[in-house]
């Protein structure tokens, strides 16, 4: 796969994940106004609706993030492996 493509993917992942994470953001802020006192039962209808649109934008992101996180092994073990080649290439010039 050429670079180009793997950056121009990459950044269409970078640019979802962070409306998502700016959307999530929102959602907990305007909680706020809500806690500390009694709901009415329309304000109950509210957050109730806005927890179901906070747990989707929270699913979405959880997809983005296991992508992440399940390849972070590869990507420190890969890097580990260059570096050891590199070091033993350079030991060996010497």
């Amino acid at each position: 796969m050429k670079k180009e493509t793997i950056k121009r993917r990459l950044g269409i992942i970078d640019k979802d994940f962070m409306e998502l994470y700016k959307a999530y953001n929102n959602w907990h802020d305007d909680f706020d106004k809500f806690r500390g006192k009694p709901l009415s039962g329309e304000e109950t209808q509210q957050v109730n609706e806005a927890l179901t649109e906070l747990k989707d934008i929270f699913i979405n992101m959880s997809y983005i993030n296991d992508f992440v996180t399940g390849r972070y092994k590869y990507v420190v073990e890969t890097n580990n492996h260059f570096n050891a080649f590199i070091t033993n290439t350079l030991n060996r010039a010497h």
